[in-house]
């Protein structure tokens, strides 16, 4: 009877060997992280300071990424703000990633994409910061869905993009590595938080 090849691997001619890994979660997220009222006021309080125009390091396309940002550090007005943001990442990671993780290694990013053509092309957020590597992105919804149309936040893994939610106060998470983008935003403005958390290389 001949064998069914399909599929395996020829030990006897290849030096190949499968290792067998655990699968990490490809993504993750908490609903209602925060209230439309806390939402609200994380707006009112960071759009106080002043916006810089978005941009990406190593690329000099002003078309690739089109938004505005203001960086947001841990203040007497933010620190509520940082603590459920890092014990929810906390969570999140034992639950689904398993990261070896560090904490905040920057500001976090107040972004504000704008109609007609707010957008972020494909990228990953994934590089190293004075030796921490940034291992888990993450993006907390503030404005309403029905704000804005277009805006959409999509993981690529496949041809077809998986959209992540938009509910107002969802904190979606995923690994930096991941390959994603912000779709063209064609009415309305959107708001989001958008921070990394770090740690030591991979291995």
């Amino acid at each position: 009877m001949k064998k069914n090849k399909v599929n395996q691997i020829d030990h006897e001619h290849s030096p190949a060997w499968a290792f067998a890994t655990e699968q990490r979660q490809r993504w993750a997220y908490w609903l209602d992280a925060f209230t439309p009222e806390e939402c609200d006021t994380i707006i009112n309080n960071c759009s106080v300071y002043k916006t810089l125009k978005a941009q990406t390091q190593g690329n000099t396309d002003d078309d690739y990424r089109v938004s505005d940002i203001t960086w947001i550090n841990p203040t007497v007005d933010f620190n509520w703000m940082y603590n459920r943001l890092a014990n929810i990442t906390i969570d999140l990671n034992e639950r689904f990633f398993g990261f070896d993780l560090w904490g905040f290694g920057e500001a976090l990013q107040f972004t504000r994409y704008q109609a007609p053509s707010g957008k972020y092309d494909s990228h990953i957020d994934c590089f190293s910061i004075g030796g921490a590597i940034r291992k888990l992105s993450f993006v907390l919804q503030l404005s309403d869905s029905s704000d804005y149309e277009g805006g959409d936040l999509e993981l690529i893994y496949e041809k077809i993009p998986e959209k992540l939610p938009r509910k107002r106060g969802t904190l979606l998470v995923f690994p930096s590595f991941t390959l994603h983008r912000v779709t063209p935003i064609t009415k309305g403005s959107r708001h989001s938080l958008v921070g990394w958390v770090t740690g030591p290389a991979f291995k």
